[in-house]
């Protein structure tokens, strides 16, 4: 059965109109339908109605990653076989295009040779596939851009607006992007080796399969993030907050995750080789599976954590 979001709501299935997007609660789960909006989607009334698939209308696609991978192991509980939540995004203003004439400028001056393009207004704008390395975007607003496949290596993004942006296998290779705010955005199979992203902002992320070997995350914010099989070999991860945080099959060897706030992770089958967790917060993580070969856990809290079969403590 699938139902539109009006037909959803007149059966009172979405409720809870609020302004801030959070997606787990224990007995809901919370789809996004418009930026910094959110609906309540009442999992066990779905079930009764024997409902399969649900579309979403209004919502954009980055925004989807995580609710679709959460709505379909919540259901799974019930057993509700093969759920699936659709996107159907209604667009609201056009976004800007290679044609438009602030990113035209923008192109115009970069191919010259200009690259400090500090304090710009981008927001939405479709730059995907470009080559953008060098630029200097301090402080640019570049909320919902399109900027999947952009080359955008050694780039200075240092406090920059990248929320909900579309960053799918873009290059970041040593990429300044310190204070950056990046919370909703998809990263996905993007190259982020080198970067310094210190005190970066990325609830809700999706870094599925990035590359963020020797990458300086200390003490950004990757709560509720999606960082599943993502590498992370030997990257400064100290201090992160990455509650509920999916690292399922991650590479963490040798990173180092001193203090870190990884309760209640998906650890399942992440490799932690020689990893540093010292005094890192591991309460009611999953830790199944994974590999903690020369691992340092002196310090850490571990109640209620699953851990591997073969941990001798």
């Amino acid at each position: 059965m699938i139902f539109t979001f009006a037909e959803l709501q007149e059966r009172r299935i979405l409720s809870g109109h609020q302004e801030k997007c959070h997606l787990f609660g224990q007995h809901y789960v919370k789809v996004k339908v418009l930026p910094m909006v959110q609906a309540v989607l009442d999992c066990r009334r779905c079930i009764e109605m024997n409902m399969m698939a649900i579309v979403v209308e209004e919502s954009p696609l980055s925004s989807l990653w995580i609710c679709i991978s959460d709505f379909n192991s919540y259901c799974q509980k019930f057993g509700v076989p093969d759920p699936l939540v659709l996107a159907h995004p209604v667009p609201q203003t056009a976004p800007l295009s290679p044609e438009d004439e602030q990113v035209s400028a923008l192109l115009q001056q970069y191919q010259s040779g200009q690259r400090i393009f500090a304090d710009s207004d981008l927001q939405g704008a479709v730059l995907s596939g470009q080559d953008l390395s060098d630029i200097d975007l301090q402080r640019a607003s570049l909320n919902q851009a399109n900027l999947q496949g952009t080359n955008l290596s050694q780039a200075v993004l240092n406090w920059a607006y990248l929320n909900q942006c579309n960053l799918r296998e873009a290059k970041l290779y040593q990429a300044q992007l310190q204070a950056a705010y990046m919370n909703w955005t998809d990263l996905t199979a993007a190259d982020l080796r080198g970067s310094n992203l210190t005190q970066a902002e990325m609830k809700e992320a999706v870094l599925v399969q990035a590359r963020c070997g020797g990458t300086d995350l200390t003490q950004v914010v990757l709560t509720l993030a999606n960082c599943q099989a993502a590498e992370f070999q030997k990257a400064s991860m100290n201090q992160i907050e990455a509650k509920q945080a999916n690292f399922a099959q991650a590479k963490l060897t040798a990173a180092r995750l001193r203090q870190a706030n990884l309760s209640q992770c998906n650890l399942r089958e992440a490799d932690l080789t020689h990893a540093d967790l010292e005094g890192a917060n591991l309460t009611g993580a999953d830790l199944t599976g994974a590999i903690l070969l020369g691992t340092n856990l002196k310090g850490a809290r571990l109640k209620g954590a699953r851990l591997p079969a073969d941990y001798d403590g």
